[in-house]
């Protein structure tokens, strides 16, 4: 199925441009950098796959080429667990000093699939491994609690390229210090 149709042969004004039904407001082509360019603007989803180019000449052999297109979706949402599966929102606990805590974040949707990561002041910290199931990826993190741990944020971040930004979601860490 043709995406986008240019029919030069009458040449210049008359040069006749047929976009598909697919593709209507959000394609053009431009013959004048070179090579030339198809243009495609609010990319969805459903565009992903392979595109074919074919050049026909009056009198010279017909040029085909191929442009695969991988289209990235991001997490279409990401949250913090507590150990009941129940969303947190800002505030994590409170919870009792040197009390086993396990947090998990979970990202929903996303293509390529995300890797999620644990953050505290903008360092690293070992969560569990990912887990994937039924388009959503898990990952947890456990830890025990200090005094100094008190109001202190953790951070997920989900990333699944490297042209956009991670996704992020935060929360506070809440004690009853002894």
């Amino acid at each position: 199925m043709s995406v986008y149709t240019v029919d030069a042969r009458e040449g210049g004004q008359n040069t006749l441009h047929v976009p598909s039904d697919k593709l209507r407001s959000r394609a053009s082509f431009d013959p004048k950098p070179w090579p030339p360019v198809l243009k495609m603007v609010n990319i969805k989803e459903g565009d992903a796959g392979v595109y074919y180019c074919r050049v026909d000449y009056r009198w010279d052999r017909t040029y085909m080429y191929t442009v695969v297109l991988k289209v990235i979706v991001p997490p279409q949402k990401l949250v913090i667990l507590n150990d009941h599966d129940e969303e947190i929102i800002g505030t994590a606990g409170p919870y009792l000093e040197g009390q086993s805590v396990k947090l998990t974040c979970e990202a929903i949707g996303g293509k390529p699939s995300p890797y999620l990561s644990w953050w505290r002041a903008e360092k690293p910290l070992k969560g569990g491994s990912p887990v994937s199931l039924h388009g959503q990826v898990r990952s947890g993190y456990t830890f025990i609690p200090q005094r100094s741990d008190l109001h202190t944020t953790l951070t997920c971040r989900a990333v699944n390229n490297n042209i956009t930004g991670p996704n992020i979601v935060s929360v506070q860490i809440d004690l009853y210090c002894e």
